[in-house]
């Protein structure tokens, strides 16, 4: 219902008027969420809840950390129905296909240091499987991106309440014998990996392309990583620097009468060693072993790769 209407609190009445098409619910095997890369390009993460389902989405605005963290345990999708009850201001749906995420929640370590200036990486942690919002429900647009999580493999692992059986562990990590396993257990802590790839390591500076609707939220990462306080230079219309270090005009007091000319006159160019002709006299002769020594790729003369 949040999902249909943007309303956060529903009657009891309200909630049973809500009805699924034939009493089903269809299971999916992956999602897959579009962004935009740095390059401007699209990319786009394949969410699979046995191979690669942790992602973060945004947290309230005003939290300690911009992001929430969690893994995807299932992918769902019905046919809902709403038939309007007497009183309610809700408008009925007669048929609306409604798209979800099972999920099972991270949250943040706070008590760790970590981040830029502590030059170490965020810590999470299982919400313990007793507290009611261990799991809930997300619909795939809220992601922002899939993550990269590393196991705290020096804390071993730890009972989050989550039984070895239960329905909530689909991740199937990699086994020393070579087939993935089902995952029967949790580490203590893990890791959000900030240097998996360009577009994430943007998010985690405050910034990114693709995602600058974020970078109200993303403020607490860009004064982490002393984005308040970087001075940027100038360039012109040509693209060159024009900012002036004060350092290189001390210098200019003690060059010699013939470095006081003109230095605006940018038509001066300086050859490239490859654009000197030599004359007849000057050409090297090589010799044939020097000649045979110097064949590359680009003769036709294949170099092996050295083991």
């Amino acid at each position: 219902l949040q999902q249909l209407f943007a309303v956060e609190f529903f009657s009891a009445r309200e909630c049973d008027a809500l009805t699924f098409e034939s009493n089903r619910i269809y299971r999916h095997k992956v999602v897959r969420h579009n962004y935009t890369t740095y390059d401007l390009r699209r990319g786009q993460d394949s969410i699979n809840p046995r191979t690669h389902p942790d992602i973060a989405v945004l947290a309230p605005l005003g939290s300690s950390h911009p992001f929430i963290y969690g893994r995807v345990v299932g992918v769902f999708h019905a046919n809902i129905r709403f038939t309007s009850p007497r009183g309610s201001s809700l408008a009925s749906i007669p048929f609306k296909r409604v798209d979800f995420l099972w999920v099972r929640w991270f949250e943040y370590d706070s008590s760790y240091d970590a981040g830029w200036q502590a030059k170490r990486l965020h810590q999470i942690k299982f919400v313990h499987a007793d507290e009611s919002h261990a799991f809930g429900f997300l619909h795939p647009t809220d992601i922002i991106r899939a993550m990269h999580l590393i196991g705290d493999f020096g804390s071993l692992g730890t009972d989050s309440g989550l039984p070895k059986d239960s329905v909530g562990r689909q991740f199937e990590a990699l086994a020393w014998s070579g087939p993935r396993e089902l995952e029967d257990d949790d580490w203590k802590f893990y890791f959000v990996n900030m240097f998996v790839e360009s577009d994430i390591f943007m998010l985690f500076r405050g910034g990114g392309v693709g995602h600058q609707e974020l970078h109200e939220y993303l403020q607490p990462f860009a004064l982490d990583a002393g984005l308040d306080v970087l001075v940027l230079p100038e360039y012109d219309s040509d693209g060159q620097e024009v900012a002036v270090d004060e350092g290189d005009m001390k210098g200019s007091d003690s060059d010699s009468s013939e470095g006081s000319q003109d230095l605006d006159n940018d038509d001066t160019e300086i050859e490239d060693e490859s654009d000197v002709e030599l004359s007849d006299d000057e050409e090297a002769i090589l010799s044939d072993n020097e000649w045979f020594e110097n064949l590359g790729p680009e003769d036709g003369e294949d170099i092996s790769d050295t083991e």
